[in-house]
């Protein structure tokens, strides 16, 4: 009995959590990042003897793979992944105070404390803009790219 109430506890965290709301905002601000990098990659391929299609595809690309790269890994740490990696962080550097101030000053951290106040941080939702703008880089990519074949 006791564990299905530990199995209760768990997923009332994630049900209590309010969800993030994405808005043309967020876009805005990941396909505006896109199109400066773009220009810039641009810029510093300007003497480059390869056609304007070859840059902005191979531009596009670069973009696309950092934002979908993004995507995965954002979406990895929504789900905790990353979670006992940064307790044992924490705890390195911890023990790396101790022994430098031989004194042990404050409250020792648990993991299931850190991973309750990561979960009460993180809310609930997924945020995809990163992986749909990536895509979209992506198909412009594909696209100038055959238009250079032609």
């Amino acid at each position: 009995m006791q564990n299905d109430k530990n199995n209760n506890d768990y997923f009332d965290r994630y049900t209590d959590a309010e969800p993030i709301q994405i808005g043309l905002k967020e876009y805005a601000k990941v396909i505006g990042a896109g199109l400066f990098s773009v220009v810039v990659l641009m810029y510093l391929r300007m003497n480059s003897v390869y056609s304007l299609y070859h840059k902005l595809s191979d531009s596009c690309f670069l973009i696309a793979t950092i934002f979908i790269f993004v995507g995965i890994i954002s979406y990895a740490n929504q789900d905790g992944f990353f979670d006992s990696a940064g307790f044992t962080f924490r705890k390195f550097i911890e023990i790396k105070r101790i022994f430098k101030s031989s004194t042990d000053k404050g409250e020792k951290l648990s993991y299931y404390k850190y991973k309750e106040s990561k979960d009460k941080k993180r809310g609930r939702g997924f945020k995809h803009h990163y992986l749909v703008v990536g895509g979209v880089f992506l198909l412009a990519a594909i696209l100038f790219l055959y238009l250079n074949k032609m």
